[in-house]
C-alpha cells in the first residue's frame, strides 16, 4: 500500500450493516485493493434498520464513492431500494452489493450463494447428490438455497427461528426445484443466521444423529 494512503484520491467503499464489528470485508477488501495497486478502501458503518435508504441517497452524489457493501440487517432494504436488479437478485429478493448507476439510484446484486457454493467446493465437498441442512431463511439464506440447488443438491431442509420464513423459502425452492426432497440425514449443514460469526445456531436443530459429516458458516 502506498505509503501516503488515504489520498485525496481515494475510492471509498462503505460496508452497511449493523453490527458491523463481526465484519471481515473492511481488512479483507483493503488488502486485495492494495495488493492490486488500487488506491481503495472499504470502512464500516453501523446503519439502524430502516435508515439505508436515507443513507443512499445521501451518498449517491460522493464522486468518489466505489459502492456499497450490504449485510444484516439491510439486504431486504437494499433490494427495496435499488433502481435495477441483477437476475440473482431478483430471484432470492435480496441485495448484498450496490453500485451506482450513471443517471442516479442504485443497481443491486447478490453473490452470497455464489460465494456459499465456490467456498464449499473449495474446501473439498462436493455438492452433487448432497443433502443439506440449511440454518437461517433470511436475506441470505435465500440466495445461498437458490444456489445450493442449482449446485446439484438432492436435498435441501430449511430451518428458521421464524416458521413462516422457512416455509415460504422452501415453497419458492418447491416452485424452482420441484425435485428437490427435504427428508433425510443431512450431509452438510450451513449456518446463514447472523449468528454465523459466533459460532452458534440459534434455532433448535434435528436430533445430535441426524446432524452430518460437515458443517460450514456463512
Amino acid at each position: 500500500m502506498n505509503a501516503a494512503f488515504p489520498t485525496g484520491a481515494t475510492r471509498v467503499h462503505f460496508l452497511i450493516g449493523q453490527p458491523t464489528v463481526q465484519a471481515k470485508s473492511p481488512t479483507a477488501m483493503t488488502r486485495l485493493f492494495a495488493e492490486r495497486g488500487q488506491d481503495a478502501t472499504v470502512l464500516p458503518l453501523s446503519v439502524p434498520p430502516g435508515a439505508l435508504g436515507t443513507l443512499a441517497r445521501a451518498l449517491w452524489p460522493v464522486e468518489n464513492l466505489g459502492g456499497l457493501i450490504v449485510t444484516v440487517p439491510h439486504k431486504i432494504e437494499a433490494r427495496e431500494i435499488a433502481r435495477e436488479l441483477s437476475d440473482a437478485a431478483r430471484r432470492c429478493g435480496a441485495v448484498n452489493v450496490l453500485r451506482r448507476l450513471p443517471d442516479g439510484g442504485w443497481y443491486g446484486d447478490n453473490f452470497d450463494g455464489q460465494a456459499m457454493v465456490q467456498a464449499i467446493r473449495a474446501a473439498g465437498f462436493d455438492l452433487r447428490g448432497a443433502r443439506v441442512l440449511l440454518v437461517g431463511a433470511g436475506g441470505v439464506g435465500k440466495p445461498i438455497a437458490l444456489s445450493l440447488a442449482a449446485a446439484g443438491v438432492a436435498g435441501l431442509r430449511v430451518r428458521d427461528t421464524d416458521p413462516q420464513r422457512a416455509a415460504d423459502l422452501t415453497r419458492l425452492l418447491r416452485q424452482h426445484f420441484p425435485a428437490l426432497d427435504p427428508a433425510g440425514t443431512p450431509d452438510l449443514v450451513v449456518n446463514a443466521t447472523p449468528s454465523a460469526s459466533t459460532r452458534r445456531i440459534p434455532c433448535p436443530p434435528p436430533r445430535p444423529r441426524s446432524w452430518g459429516r460437515a458443517a460450514l458458516r456463512t
